[in-house]
């Protein structure tokens, strides 16, 4: 089964380095099944945990032989590029409708938080509760992305610096709080993903280049963005030491907690991604060779997005959401998860190939519409879709049971909150100062 992934896996890459490199599209599928999915994988070869198992299962390669095969025929029947200049921003902003969604979903964050802990800030307090759901409420909590990008569109649009400072809020309140880390780290790399784009294309524009001191603005966001997230990537893997030691009863490290044996170069923080992305890997790994599956074939675990979020079944039929998780076998107490594929495993075994491939189709259908008939909501969904395969690796968030109601949200902020333009496809002329 080795031989057959690897044959695969050249090919694709080889499709994949000259649509990246050569025709210069960057970014797409592509890249995020790259960076987010393969590269953790290698480092997980590279066993720089002692609880790595170097004996890897067939069923191990089967699974990525199958996206292998998929991620072909993605690049053979979809062109994984956007042309950003062709997505109709909106020209006017509801700033009070925007300013009622920002103070919504704080207030019920704060209430989620409440129900969860009986403490409205219970990070500060010393109580973890980082994976709380409350059912309705966390439909919109769990979407910090749709949130964070409105302000950022609406500072685009406008210019106020007040929406960019919105945004910045609702990405750091959910870690202060509660120390949901994840979510809000993937809301950045999907706003960031966005504007990566928005800001290549108006780099390249020639009548932003004609713009008067047009490059200093520029640079001063950029640096501002990077200084931000290398802050929020610090203090993530620092807050990820606080609650290892159950913030400050124990002088802990999550470094030591999964025996790190890599490079010590900012050991602190590539400890905790080896820990929460290459060790997925491996949990994957020893749950395919000593861990229960209950195949159903139906996809309950795969689609949580259709069984608990819309059907709710975890409501109805009081179905466990984490079953898979239960039966999946741990490196360590501290490496918890085994990636997205074994929840797809997990309900149809060697059928697996079957939500893999429709996680392919979900991009292949998005990248499409959006270049054959560009819309501001369709571009809302691109930027939310194609950067969670990154994500892929740590958990199933791509089907999450929020999903839905995030495309129910963005419909919303589509066409209320903002007014696309019918006819312009341009951009706003100058960059927000």
């Amino acid at each position: 089964m080795f031989f057959a992934f690897e044959i695969t896996l050249f090919i694709w890459l080889a499709i994949a380095l000259y649509s990246m490199v050569l025709k210069k599209r960057l970014i797409g599928l592509n890249l995020f099944t790259l960076v987010g999915i393969y590269l953790p994988m290698l480092l997980f070869t590279f066993s720089w945990s002692m609880y790595v198992d170097p004996s890897i299962s067939d069923d191990f390669w089967l699974i990525f032989f199958y996206l292998n095969l998929f991620m072909i025929v993605y690049n053979l029947l979809v062109d994984d590029h956007v042309n950003f200049d062709r997505i109709p921003l909106p020209t006017t902003v509801n700033k009070g409708l925007v300013t009622i969604l920002n103070w919504s979903f704080l207030i019920l964050f704060l209430v989620e938080s409440y129900i969860g802990s009986g403490s409205i800030l219970p990070a500060l307090e010393g109580i973890d509760i980082h994976t709380f759901s409350a059912p309705i409420i966390a439909f919109v909590t769990r979407n910090v992305y749709i949130f964070v990008l409105m302000n950022v569109v609406a500072w685009i649009v406008t210019k106020r610096r007040s929406y960019l400072v919105w945004a910045v809020v609702l990405i750091v309140f959910p870690i202060v709080t509660r120390s949901m880390r994840i979510s809000a780290i993937i809301a950045l790399v999907q706003v960031g993903t966005f504007f990566a784009a928005y800001y290549a294309y108006k780099k390249k524009s020639s009548k932003v280049r004609k713009v008067s001191n047009g490059n200093k603005p520029n640079k001063l966001v950029i640096g501002a963005i990077a200084c931000f997230a290398a802050i929020l990537v610090f203090q993530s893997a620092a807050m990820t030491d606080d609650r290892m030691g159950y913030y400050g009863k124990y002088d802990l490290s999550y470094a030591e907690e999964i025996g790190y044996s890599g490079p010590s170069f900012l050991e602190d923080v590539v400890a905790v991604y080896y820990g929460y992305f290459p060790m997925s890997f491996n949990n994957l790994n020893l749950s395919l060779k000593y861990g229960h599956t209950d195949q159903n074939y139906l996809g309950l675990y795969s689609f949580r997005s259709v069984y608990f979020g819309v059907l709710q079944f975890d409501n109805i039929f009081d179905l466990d959401l984490a079953q898979p998780d239960a039966t999946s076998v741990k490196s360590s107490p501290s490496a918890t998860v085994a990636t997205a594929f074994w929840d797809f495993y997990y309900d149809y075994g060697y059928l697996c190939f079957i939500p893999i491939g429709t996680m392919a189709l979900v991009c292949g259908l998005v990248t499409t519409r959006l270049n054959r008939k560009p819309t501001f909501f369709m571009a809302i969904q691109y930027y939310y879709f194609i950067p969670l395969v990154f994500f892929q690796s740590f958990q199933n968030v791509f089907f999450s049971s929020e999903m839905f109601y995030e495309i129910a949200i963005a419909a919303i902020v589509a066409h209320f909150v903002f007014a696309p333009s019918k006819r312009s496809r341009t951009l706003p002329k100058e960059f927000p100062e």
